[in-house]
């Protein structure tokens, strides 16, 4: 099973660090709405019957700016892999269960829509 989703672009985390966990809360949880809206769109890969036990994972940030390597890395990952968890395309977040390929490719552009490409391959448990 290999499947590519197009989602919103994920808070970024140190957007609001000042104000504590509640403003990463809110945000968190207007991206979850966000990603369930775009994930009813056509075309978009509705989750397995069965969550993914192992999978491998690439992704690519297309947004207006660069990031460091690790707030990209935690931007492609905490809310994109709780909410792919909640949503039954895969059983767990540990790492145990998510092999990453790359840290996230971005793609800089003011032209583009903000998003997140993500790749999930399953592998063999």
């Amino acid at each position: 099973v290999r499947m590519k989703l197009i989602l919103p672009l994920p808070p970024n985390r140190n957007r609001g660090n000042r104000s504590g966990g509640w403003a990463w809360a809110s945000a968190k949880k207007k991206w979850y709405a966000a990603a369930d809206l775009v994930s009813c769109g056509k075309g978009f890969p509705k989750p397995p019957k069965v969550p993914l036990t192992k999978v491998r994972v690439s992704a690519v940030l297309v947004m207006p700016n660069w990031m460091d390597a690790d707030n990209a890395f935690y931007r492609a990952s905490k809310a994109p892999m709780d909410w792919l968890k909640s949503r039954g395309y895969i059983e767990n977040d540990s790492p145990k269960h998510i092999v990453w390929a790359a840290l996230p490719e971005q793609l800089v552009s003011r032209r583009e829509e903000p998003r997140l490409e993500l790749t999930i391959e399953e592998l063999a448990a």
